[in-house]
């Protein structure tokens, strides 16, 4: 698994207080994330990978899946 994801996953884990091992679906809203916890979650990924999100990406609109996130996350990290 992309290294990225799992840490992904694993931040999303913590923020759900779910078990580590816990299966996620890609979808966000599905994993029971709302508008706070997204925001938690940005914050942790741009602390996690020293990077900072564009605002234009500060909605569940844009980034509503893992996947997204994790492609986000690559193309900051190339810039």
């Amino acid at each position: 698994m992309n290294p990225i994801k799992q840490k992904v996953e694993s931040l999303l884990n913590k923020l759900l207080e779910a078990a580590p091992d816990n299966v996620l679906s890609n979808d966000l809203v599905y994993n029971g994330v709302d508008s706070m916890k997204f925001v938690h979650l940005l914050i942790s990924i741009e602390n996690e990978f020293d990077i900072e999100i564009p605002d234009d990406f500060l909605t569940l609109d844009k980034l509503s899946t893992i996947d997204e996130i994790v492609a986000l996350i690559e193309r900051s990290q190339v810039n």
